[in-house]
């Protein structure tokens, strides 16, 4: 912002610019402009408020007898009562309305900034969330849970693929180390979780996610990677409701090979 002054062509030769040269010389003339660089900086609405004759003085470097300079401006018409405990620069709203306002400009100004910026984040998180977690067109429930492959030790790789898809279609849709989110999803079959355990915790974890609108998301391998994370997002057990056909057996001791993990 610009901290300057208005001067009109003619102010050298004014009656009022003359006379208080006349009466306080050269020392009177800078000392009145110094007060009105000093109120464009500091008092824009041109009121000298909090300050007595002898902090005036100070400000225009007035250096003669105390007391002078203020009575001389006041003869002269430069400056004002404004009531009884303050001073003002005459006519300072009509001639400097550019400093008189400067106040009200910068509050508008930061308020459009913010609003402006608010504006533009709203719109850039929205466009994230829809580019990263693919926003549903009627609803954010989640899809429905693909069935197991088959219920043998061989197909975990497969299952785990699925799984993993599931994840990337209602979680978030971000590829990142998509071998390691098949190997811990493999991992938690061996450890006796089921394919449909797994699967609602991910349709659990994508409701919460799309209620609280949480932008932050764990990635597939990391959501499986620690137990701390998914188990949060259990179903509550139902007993033995669970369907056989869900369960993968437990690896046999020796003799079976690893499964081949899906790219």
């Amino acid at each position: 912002m610009r901290n300057d002054i208005r001067l009109l062509s003619g102010f050298l030769d004014h009656p009022k610019t003359l006379k208080l040269e006349r009466r306080l010389g050269l020392a009177g003339f800078k000392g009145l402009l110094r007060l009105w660089f000093f109120c464009r900086e500091y008092r824009p609405k041109g009121v000298l408020w909090k300050m007595s004759d002898e902090d005036i003085e100070i400000v225009a470097k007035w250096d003669g007898p105390e007391g002078v300079f203020i009575t001389v401006l006041l003869e002269i018409g430069w400056l004002n009562r404004n009531g009884e405990n303050s001073l003002c620069v005459h006519d300072w709203k009509s001639h400097q309305r550019f400093a008189y306002y400067s106040e009200e400009r910068s509050k508008v100004a930061s308020e459009n900034a913010a609003k402006r910026w608010k504006n533009k984040r709203k719109a850039g998180d929205a466009n994230r969330i829809q580019t990263a977690y693919g926003a549903h067109k009627d609803c954010n429930a989640p899809s429905p849970l693909p069935s197991p492959s088959h219920k043998d030790n061989k197909t975990l790789g497969d299952d785990a693929l699925q799984l993993y898809n599931y994840y990337s279609e209602n979680v978030i849709r971000v590829p990142a180390k998509k071998q390691d989110a098949i190997k811990n999803i493999t991992k938690r079959f061996r450890e006796g979780y089921s394919y449909r355990q797994l699967g609602k915790s991910i349709a659990n974890y994508a409701d919460e996610c799309d209620e609280k609108k949480i932008v932050k998301r764990y990635h597939a391998n990391n959501f499986f990677g620690m137990k701390a994370y998914f188990e949060g997002y259990l179903p509550v057990e139902e007993g033995s409701n669970e369907s056989d056909l869900d369960k993968h057996p437990a690896p046999a001791e020796d003799g079976v090979r690893s499964e081949s993990v899906p790219v």
